[in-house]
Parts: structure tokens; sequence; C-alpha cells
């Protein structure tokens, strides 16, 4: 899987502020607000990945349990997918 191209982000204090342009502006309207860990897994998602491959890059990244970022990178791609957002 991978993100569609055209997402646009920038740092707003602590939160990031993305929003699609391009390919992505196709399938989607609006704009995403998220964190740093959200933004590691689009930037993850630039390149053709799976979702245990994000999960062992967050792993090694972060000190958190393994089966807490299995569930929320599962969660984060669930809501990419209903935005139409991942190229499967």
């Amino acid at each position: 899987m991978k993100i569609k191209a055209g997402l646009l982000s920038h740092k707003v204090g602590d939160q990031y502020v993305t929003v699609a342009s391009g390919e992505a502006g196709d399938v989607f309207c609006g704009m995403l607000r998220s964190n740093e860990t959200v933004m590691e897994l689009l930037r993850m998602l630039e390149q053709e990945t799976t979702e245990e491959q994000l999960v062992d890059g967050l792993f090694a990244k972060y000190d958190a349990p393994r089966d807490t970022i299995a569930a929320h990178v599962h969660r984060v791609l669930e809501q990419l997918r209903a935005t139409g957002l991942l190229d499967e």
C-alpha cells in the first residue's frame, strides 16, 4: 500500500495540518490534523509498504508497546482508507 500523491503538510504548534492536492485532491477535499506519529506514518507511506512494516518502523523509533503501536497503525490506516487516500 502507498499514500496517494499530493498531500501537503505544515507544522502548526505541536500539531500537523495536511491538505490534499493533485491525485489526493481528486479523492479527498478537506484537512487532516495529526501528531508527529501520524506524520511519521504518512512519510513511510510515501513508499510502497505493508502494515507490518509500518508497525516495525514505529516500534524501532518510539518507546511504546508493540501491540499499542499496531492498534494505532491499524486505526490510522482505516481512516486513510475511508478517505480514499490509500492505494492498495
